[in-house]
């Protein structure tokens, strides 16, 4: 190995410990590249997935596991973007362990120096195999759709204005013969909505909309129907797309296709497994960096305790002691100890690693729980917190830690940028709303330095920060659960001075999961 190489791998290793442990947490392979595109280090993902040693993957020998036929449109890409210090992204195959190829995508952000010097890239490798094959049944289906079925790769019956099955390609046989009971029999000639109405009085959930989205598109009432079920097989369990498209033709009549998307639900939901993973890794070093003032914080409500237990202690040893009085601490020890109770408790569901559960969430409440925690922080950092909540504030589906963690990370961030504000001068406002009818909106304003508009768009990237201890992943997980809850952020800088965070979600009922 290049000694240039292997001597600035070290100098990585040995100054940038918090990059390399959070490349080791990350639930995906990541990488440190050089301006040359030649590996400095790789985290043990990527050590584990490849098979290799760290010093095997150093300099350009981690190019080798690429698929040949891949290299040269991945690179030049990579070195075009390099060229111009940009992020690039591109797909290409990475050989296993195993020796099989992987669909990957790469996604690289640039490093700069504080004298805006391109250091190395950071770059992130996900595995799009199950994706892939997913498009590719997809394009499939498409192309054969509104075919006469051939070797389609879904499950394709057709039927006629009555419901009753005219035709089925090779994959609906197929899958018949695989199944027990009614399905087995579900062929040409049986009616299909009658199929369906002895699933409803079986008790079937999906049974019903699939009978009324059937004779919707029968009789024009919509140009498609569309849903998504799950159908348990002795061997799996398995998922399906039905989609009902009506036949162009003057007698009428449809065409069902089932196609099994249980890959692509899979991958979405090991997608939704990562960004809670990685959620709840910046979630802990959020919370490590402000244990001094959660420390104090708990400290106040156990001082107030020990003090008033001595006072009460003194008191009884008073002979003829006012009863009302010892009612009167053993009152204020108990609301010090219901204070130093709720204190642990959100520090214990901020740290806590569970199951995503959406419920029916009143937002006002997670904004007060999460200002309640900082209020020690805020005061330390001489910041003036208000809170303008809509009393009438409709309530939203979601998981309650997660969007907890959205406003604990625009309030540090906004502490940390009024640093350079006069001590007096430090505002952080938060607002809620109700918007368009059915969304709820939460504004997070500061008056600090603001973003420089070159920079304002990509505030939400991965790894980018303008922070110069700054991992950059924060807003990119915020901007990942809004989105997973339906709703949207977006940033822009006030006209005077600071930036305004800007998060809609949908409120109960209405585009939630």
């Amino acid at each position: 190995m290049d000694a240039v190489i292997e001597e600035s791998a070290e100098h990585f290793v040995g100054t940038n410990g918090q990059y390399r442990s959070f490349l080791d947490a990350a639930p995906l392979l990541m990488c440190v590249l050089d301006t040359q595109l030649r590996g400095v280090y790789f985290n043990q993902n990527w050590v584990s997935f490849t098979g290799h040693r760290q010093g095997d993957l150093l300099g350009d020998q981690w190019v080798s596991d690429i698929h040949p036929q891949d290299r040269d449109r991945c690179f030049a890409g990579m070195r075009k973007a390099l060229k111009a210090g940009e992020r690039f992204d591109s797909e290409f195959r990475l050989r296993r362990f195993d020796g099989e190829f992987c669909h990957m995508s790469i996604s690289g952000a640039p490093q700069f120096s504080r004298e805006g010097r391109l250091e190395h890239y950071i770059s992130t490798i996900t595995d799009v195999s199950a994706r892939k094959v997913a498009e590719d049944a997809l394009r499939h289906s498409e192309l054969h759709r509104h075919a006469v079925f051939g070797s389609s790769v879904g499950h394709v019956a057709v039927i006629d204005c009555a419901g009753r099955i005219i035709g089925v390609n090779n994959n609906w046989l197929r899958f018949a013969r695989q199944q027990s009971g009614r399905l087995r029999c579900v062929g040409c000639g049986v009616n299909y909505l009658e199929v369906c109405k002895c699933a409803m009085n079986d008790g079937d959930p999906n049974a019903e909309a699939a009978y009324h989205g059937i004779i919707a598109v029968l009789n024009g009432s919509v140009p498609e129907f569309i849903m998504e079920y799950r159908c348990p097989t002795p061997g799996e369990e398995l998922w399906f797309e039905m989609v009902v498209h009506p036949l162009c033709r003057q007698e009428g009549g449809g065409i069902i296709t089932h196609l099994n998307i249980t890959k692509r639900y899979r991958a979405e939901v090991q997608a939704q497994t990562l960004l809670h993973e990685l959620a709840h890794v910046s979630r802990v070093a959020v919370l490590g960096e402000l244990t001094a003032s959660v420390t104090h914080e708990l400290s106040q409500p156990l001082m107030a305790i020990q003090t008033h237990a001595q006072a009460a202690k003194r008191v009884l040893a008073i002979k003829g002691a006012a009863q009302s009085e010892i009612e009167e601490l053993v009152t204020d020890i108990l609301a010090d100890n219901s204070r130093a109770e709720r204190i642990l408790q959100q520090l214990r569901a901020l740290l806590k690693k569970g199951r995503v559960g959406l419920k029916p969430l009143k937002v006002n409440n997670l904004i007060r729980n999460v200002a309640d925690l900082l209020e020690d922080e805020a005061t330390k950092r001489k910041v003036k917190v208000s809170l303008h909540l809509d009393p009438a504030l409709p309530q939203v589906l979601g998981e309650r830690i997660q969007l907890q963690q959205i406003v604990l990370n625009l309030m540090v961030n906004a502490f940390e940028a009024m640093r350079g504000v006069k001590t007096g001068g430090r505002e952080l406002a938060i607002e809620t709303a109700a918007v368009e009818g059915d969304r709820v909106s939460i504004l997070v304003r500061d008056n600090g330095c603001g973003i420089s508009s070159d920079k304002v768009d990509r505030v939400f990237e991965p790894f980018f920060t303008t922070k110069p201890d700054g991992l950059g992943m924060g807003l990119a997980i915020c901007r990942s659960i809004v989105e997973v809850h339906g709703g949207r952020i977006s940033v822009a800088n006030n006209a005077e001075k600071g930036v305004t965070f800007r998060i809609v979600l949908p409120v109960l009922g209405k585009g939630n999961l």
